[in-house]
């Protein structure tokens, strides 16, 4: 949870609260990151973000 403090996904800034959740996955291999891999759900920052306009 964090304050929308700035403009983010074409939304803001609301200062209001806000989430995105997601996950990353990263593979390291003698030390160095050779693939990563992420999925965000920004659905509840863009949902919040427009119920404060």
């Amino acid at each position: 949870m964090c304050l929308n403090k700035s403009a983010f996904l074409g939304f803001g800034p609301t200062d209001s609260k806000t989430t995105i959740a997601g996950i990353e996955i990263i593979e390291i291999s003698n030390g160095l990151i050779v693939k990563q891999w992420g999925e965000w759900d920004v659905g509840e920052h863009q949902f919040n973000a427009k119920s404060n306009l």
